[in-house]
Parts: C-alpha cells; structure tokens; sequence
C-alpha cells in the first residue's frame, strides 16, 4: 500500500491495516519506536541492577574503639610520675563514641609512683576527635 492510499483511509481502517501492508515510513517509525522502548527497558533494567558504588565523603573517617584507647593512653601517660613504667590493659577497657565525636575512655594502669612502688589506677579520659590524627583532651582522672 502507498502512503497517499494509506492517508485516504479514515481511523477504523487504518488501525485494521496489517502491518505489512502499511507504508514503508510508517513500518520505518514503528521499528524505530520499538527499537528505543527496548533500549529505554535495557538501560532502566541495567540502572536497577547495578548497585551505586559512588561513595561520598561525609566528613572525616572516624577512629575505631582500639584507636581512641591508644590515644587516650598516651593522654594517660603525661599524667603519671613514671610514663615508662606504665603497663595497660589491653582487654578490660570501654570506649564510648558519641555522634559529636567525642570519646570517653575508661580502664586501668599498672605503673610506678613517686615512692617507686608500682600501684593499679583507674583512669577516665574524654576527649574530642578532629580528623586526621588531632584529638583534643577535655578531661581526665586518675585515681
């Protein structure tokens, strides 16, 4: 069928056309138009499927517990009569990590006293991380 045929028939007669009868511009648009919903279906399909590996940067990363109780170790260490002696545990400690990115750490030191004689104290630390290896002391006390 040529077009100038195919646009002389009225709405109910074309939409009863078989497709191998309609004109080729019209067969050229239907294949084209079938050929974009299936590319649009593949790249929709390939968007869901493929997880989002972009990471963003929210601020800085944040030290784990075992950093924080180093860090406060050595807080720790500057208060007492005889640093070198200073003897942590390393597994009865608690750190608390608050959304401020302040921490609060708590244990024990085996460590010598003005008399030479080594004594057990408790100690608390709080303290405020800033990135990049800076942390700021806000307390401290050793019993």
């Amino acid at each position: 069928m040529k077009t100038s045929e195919f646009n002389k028939l009225s709405k109910e007669e074309k939409s009863k056309v078989n497709f191998k009868d309609m004109p080729a511009l019209n067969k050229f648009a239907a294949r084209l138009f079938f050929i974009c919903l299936a590319l649009f279906v593949i790249l929709v399909v390939f968007l869901i499927c493929i997880p989002n590996t972009e990471t963003k940067d929210i601020g800085p990363k944040m030290p784990s517990s075992s950093e924080a109780y180093s860090t406060a170790q050595i807080f720790v260490k500057r208060n007492l009569k005889s640093p070198k002696s200073a003897d942590f545990s390393y597994t009865d400690y608690v750190v608390k990590h608050y959304v401020d990115s302040t921490y609060e750490c708590s244990s024990y030191v085996d460590a010598k006293n003005s008399f030479n004689a080594e004594i057990r104290s408790q100690w608390y630390v709080k303290m405020k991380y800033h990135g990049d290896t800076k942390w700021t002391l806000l307390s401290i006390r050793i019993n």
